[in-house]
């Protein structure tokens, strides 16, 4: 018997009135409450439309969906979420009486979903329909007055809310949205993928695939910080990121002046000019870097206006106003209101000149430092809430960089890439995880469950790493997406070198498969990930994994160990003969011998080193 049955839709309207659809199943039908009418259809999703009976348009001021289920317990929550911030609440007593919220820089997806003790998907739900503020609230279990917990007979009862805080959803004659609801699914990750599909075959999508995306990546932000950034740094670290293996080159925030990490009080963010000292020539630089074969982005904040900038007077009728003030953020800058049509065209106007610094790209950063009212100004707005306007400008700047520059390449970051805006750029980046490899993990599988090219935040190490542990942090970076390295090569050890190197070949090698190959974890406990293509399948054990599946009908299986354990168990539906090479942690042989899998065979593997088996007969 399913778990999920029937939901509530509230819809609170502008006027004041609410207008209440009970016990809607999954299963066509109409309701009637006063002057408007629900239909539902059924389907792979339960589309949802409502309109007023005598056709008139009406503005919907929230949309709340209202579930009541029998209380089971839940080993682990996914709450709604951009993929930066889920994970600190996979605990479901974090969420008891609480409400968790898609607001300010958290342009994040409506999906949640609550996994069993095997961390399979009990019940997965998620809203299909425009990008807004969002609050995921629990209410039983929830919390009395007196902060003590409050249980209401055996039930679990949650809602999502659109939009969240003091926006309001907009005007409509139609209001469409569609429901998708899943149950029994392997992991959240397959939950979310499933979703993903479904909101793309009722949306589109059009996701562009280069392999030049792919490519290993340094990029100039940790190791200094941004007062010393200057060309000399950028161009002796380029030259040794391409001995390594690495293609492309990110220089970050700071080449225009202070960057947010410096303790100038004074910043001239927004005009976007070299800064003379530290980039006399930008696009000298910039081809510098194309003469080494190199692939270039640029840094950029499109929204953010310093009060200290030039075009601050220029631009100020455009900025966000919060409380009568302009709206400003904890790094000392303004925002270009990105619900406001001429604030979007002023930042549009800007890529000319950045592109025609000569890189081939732009790292796009800062969408969400953002704030979490409505904006106040008197200027003109075409977008009811920030995240919608956020979509808009994301969409809009894809299409204008594409069209300047056909090949340009563009990197955002998954608090504005969800599962309808990560199309718009060649690249999503986990969130910043400086020395917390772990949370950049998390960071990053979370878009991979809907986007194709998904770049780790920079890894960043210290000479008093082993050479075992920089390997594991390697297999974990390419584990989860594109590896990508913000560490001063000038000055990092040989034998770090030696590590760095051998897995980048590995992973340029293996290239096409990361680049066709679709990322799954092979159960809900998320410890073993399985990235395929035809012929050739990556196999990454992580944390205390001590068994994988052997994926069936490939040439060739490539295992990781990123854990402590040389012996590992295999489980195989069908015998196989296969030829072993083991590699060491610097990816050196270490033996090689003709093996059987079987099924709950033992197979020994260096730990931080690798296995490559070839299938006999293949």
């Amino acid at each position: 018997m399913p778990y999920f049955e029937k939901f509530n839709l509230n819809l609170k309207m502008a006027d004041g009135n609410a207008v209440a659809f009970k016990d809607i199943a999954l299963t066509n039908a109409r309701q009637t409450c006063g002057a408007y009418v629900l239909d539902v259809e059924a389907g792979d999703v339960l589309k949802l439309s409502v309109v007023r009976q005598d056709g008139r348009p009406f503005t919907v001021d929230k949309a709340e969906y209202d579930f009541d289920l029998p209380l089971k317990n839940f080993n682990r929550f996914l709450v709604p979420d951009c993929g930066r911030y889920y994970d600190r609440f996979f605990m479901p007593l974090l969420s008891w009486g609480r409400t968790i919220s898609m607001i300010g820089g958290n342009h994040g997806n409506p999906f949640a979903a609550f996994m069993n003790h095997h961390d399979e998907v009990v019940l997965g739900v998620g809203i299909i329909g425009k990008m807004v503020e969002l609050g995921f609230t629990v209410t039983s279990p929830g919390r009395s007055v007196r902060n003590t917990l409050v249980v209401d007979h055996g039930r679990f009862r949650f809602q999502i809310g659109r939009p969240a805080g003091n926006f309001m959803l907009g005007e409509f004659t139609r209001f469409e949205e569609a429901l998708f609801v899943t149950e029994g699914d392997r992991s959240w990750f397959h939950a979310l993928r499933k979703y993903a599909e479904a909101y793309y075959r009722i949306s589109g999508k059009q996701f562009e695939i280069l392999e030049e995306a792919f490519y290993p990546t340094w990029c100039s932000w940790v190791p200094w910080n941004s007062d010393d950034l200057d060309e000399k740094k950028v161009l002796d670290n380029a030259r040794l990121a391409r001995s390594l293996g690495m293609r492309t080159i990110i220089i970050d925030d700071g080449w225009y002046g202070p960057g947010c990490d410096s303790a100038s009080l004074v910043s001239n963010m927004g005009d976007y000019r070299p800064d003379p000292k530290k980039f006399p020539d930008l696009p000298g630089t910039a081809g510098k870097i194309r003469a080494l074969d190199l692939k270039s982005l640029l840094w950029v904040a499109p929204l953010a206006v310093s009060p200290d900038a030039e075009c601050f007077e220029k631009l100020k009728h455009l900025l966000m106003v919060e409380k009568g003030k302009y709206w400003k953020s904890l790094n000392g800058f303004h925002d270009l209101c990105p619900a406001c049509p001429a604030a979007r065209q002023a930042i549009l106007d800007k890529i000319p000149e950045l592109l025609a610094y000569g890189f081939d790209g732009l790292k796009v950063d800062l969408y969400n430092n953002i704030g979490t009212e409505p904006c106040g100004a008197s200027h003109p707005h075409d977008c009811t809430t920030t995240t919608e306007g956020v979509m808009v400008l994301m969409k809009e700047y894809w299409a204008r960089l594409k069209q300047l520059k056909p090949n340009a390449i563009m990197e955002s970051k998954n608090n504005y890439a969800n599962v309808y805006s990560a199309q718009f750029g060649s690249m999503t980046r986990g969130g910043d995880s400086p020395y917390d490899i772990n949370n950049n993990f998390w960071n990053c599988v979370y878009p991979r469950a809907y986007t194709p090219i998904v770049h780790n935040d920079y890894l960043c190490w210290t000479p008093s790493e082993t050479e075992q542990d920089l390997a594991i942090l390697l297999i974990k970076q390419i584990t989860a997406g594109v590896p990508t390295i913000s560490a001063d090569l000038v000055g990092m050890p040989e034998n770090q070198k030696t590590v760095l190197r051998a897995w980048l070949a590995l992973y340029n090698k293996y290239l096409d498969t990361f680049v066709r190959g679709a990322l799954t974890p092979q159960s809900g406990a998320m410890d073993v990930w399985e990235t395929a293509n035809p012929q050739t399948a990556i196999i990454s054990l992580l944390h205390d994994a001590k068994e994988f599946t052997w994926p069936a009908g490939k040439q060739e299986v490539v295992v990781l160990n990123g854990t402590d354990n040389e012996t590992v168990y295999v489980r195989a539906p069908a015998p196989i003969a296969a030829a072993q090479t083991s590699l060491d942690h610097c990816l050196r042989k270490t033996g090689g011998a003709g093996v059987s899998i079987v099924d709950k065979c033992a197979v020994n593997i260096p730990p931080a080193g690798v296995a490559i088996f070839k299938v006999q007969g293949k």
